[in-house]
């Protein structure tokens, strides 16, 4: 199975890679309704559908598992968060994860958060304006990804924890240095979570899987779950990620592995940045490069997107995606499935294939 995160725009049609217009003619296809119940349209619940897992099995947030995949111990009682450089202009959010700041900037900005952080928070940076936080002392709160509140008052967005406010506007002051890049610069804490169990996926599904993919949350995913987990050296999670080596790595899991699921992440990157010709350019580099030798394999192969991405205005659209069913004996349109059965009907491919 290849998930290509936020594959699907407004902007571009929904099949018009010349690979997903032939799996269409001679294959299979259908959509994925990949919403999980009183969760966001994000990567971790509708990629979560697509492992198998219910809501019930998902934690309430992906910084615990971006945490795992970053190998950071976390206690029982801990409150981790990421954590984003985030730009305001007049109040209102404009810019996440440190956009067109340069790598000198990257690096004094967290050197001096960390310098000025309370005791009670660990402060680990990422990539670039990326990182995680943990709340050693607080009680989780409820937190707004700020990619799906552009152009909206930061006020309205805070935690209602008290702390945590203090902290994000205490922030400002260890980033003032960013203000020649205008507006105001801010620690933004999201997407919390605490330790959670999960499903191993032989568990849920009674054979062994595989994950190639570099994006936090789905090596997280991948470790929490009891997957193997590719090596991957030059995969960046972005639209400079080598797909050769995911290619590579893809067909070798592939013979030691019942289903091995390849995770693309840079077209739902160039969307957040509102690049729509990136994205364009950077999954016609996923047809040929990935999709295209995959399908010549003659394995048999789903494609889907786990959410829709707009390169209008940077958010997360629909649930529901197509999917490209190839090299199997099912044909024609198989309408709409849930996320959670979409590996059984892989599995069925499999099988008749």
């Amino acid at each position: 199975m290849v998930i290509v995160d936020g594959m699907n725009d407004e902007h571009l049609a929904e099949d018009y890679l010349p690979i997903l217009q032939r799996i269409k003619r001679v294959g299979a296809y259908g959509i994925a309704d990949n919403q999980q119940p009183q969760r966001g349209v994000d990567t971790l619940n509708c990629v979560g559908a697509l492992l198998g897992l219910d809501v019930s099995d998902l934690p309430v947030g992906r910084a615990y598992l971006e945490a795992v995949a970053e190998n950071i111990a976390l206690k029982e009682d801990d409150c981790v968060y990421r954590a984003s450089l985030l730009k305001t202009e007049n109040g209102l959010l404009q810019t996440v994860n440190g956009l067109n700041l340069s790598t000198m900037q990257y690096r004094q900005a967290w050197q001096s958060l960390k310098e000025h952080l309370p005791s009670q928070y660990q402060l680990y940076p990422l990539r670039e304006g990326r990182g995680i936080l943990i709340d050693q002392k607080g009680r989780l709160q409820k937190t707004f990804p700020p990619h799906q509140h552009l152009a909206e008052n930061m006020s309205t967005l805070l935690p209602k924890d008290i702390f945590l406010q203090k902290l994000i506007f205490s922030s400002s002051c260890c980033l003032e240095f960013l203000q020649e890049n205008k507006g105001q610069w801010y620690l933004w804490l999201w997407d919390g979570a605490q330790k959670q169990k999960m499903p191993a996926f032989q568990t849920l599904h009674g054979f062994q899987g595989a994950i190639v993919a570099k994006t936090p949350v789905i090596v997280g995913l991948a470790k929490t779950m009891q997957m193997a987990l590719a090596e991957l050296k030059k995969a960046t999670g972005e639209t400079d990620t080598d797909l050769l080596e995911k290619k590579q790595q893809t067909i070798a899991l592939a013979a030691r592995y019942d289903l091995v699921i390849c995770h693309v992440n840079g077209a739902d990157e160039a969307a957040h940045r509102f690049d729509c010709i990136e994205k364009k350019q950077f999954l016609e580099r996923v047809a040929e490069e990935l999709l295209l030798p995959l399908v010549s394999s003659e394995k048999t192969v789903l494609i889907v997107g786990d959410h829709s991405t707009f390169c209008a205005c940077g958010t997360h659209g629909q649930a529901k995606q197509p999917f490209y069913l190839a090299n199997s004996m099912l044909k024609g349109n198989l309408g709409q499935v849930k996320g959670q059965e979409v590996i059984k009907l892989l599995q069925r491919g499999i099988r008749h294939g």
